[in-house]
């Protein structure tokens, strides 16, 4: 399902209550709640970033994929004018029990 631009672009707040989840786990961390952005591509598949492009460090990101239902993904790609860039494909994990110790 491809979406129109103009609803991809304007929305980057969390979809269902896994996305309130992991930003509240991000937050947790140390990120700003203002700096986490939740998007819809164009091919319809949801994505995370954080800041402009930034890095969420491993330990982080290990965090988040132990205490959600979700699991986040790292793409890192090579801007030549700003640098690397990073973004986290978000999969939604069906039937993932958490457990509490």
């Amino acid at each position: 399902m491809l979406l129109n631009r103009e609803s991809t672009y304007h929305n980057v707040n969390p979809v269902d209550e896994d996305e309130w989840k992991v930003l509240l786990l991000l937050v947790m961390r140390g990120y700003k709640k203002k700096k986490i952005q939740f998007k819809t591509g164009l091919d319809g598949n949801r994505y995370l970033k954080n800041g402009y492009w930034l890095p969420i460090k491993i330990d982080d990101l290990n965090y988040v994929n132990e205490h959600s239902n979700i699991k986040l993904e790292g793409i890192k790609i090579f801007d030549e004018d700003c640098g690397d860039k990073y973004w986290y494909d978000i999969t939604p994990l069906k039937n993932k029990r958490i457990t509490i110790t």
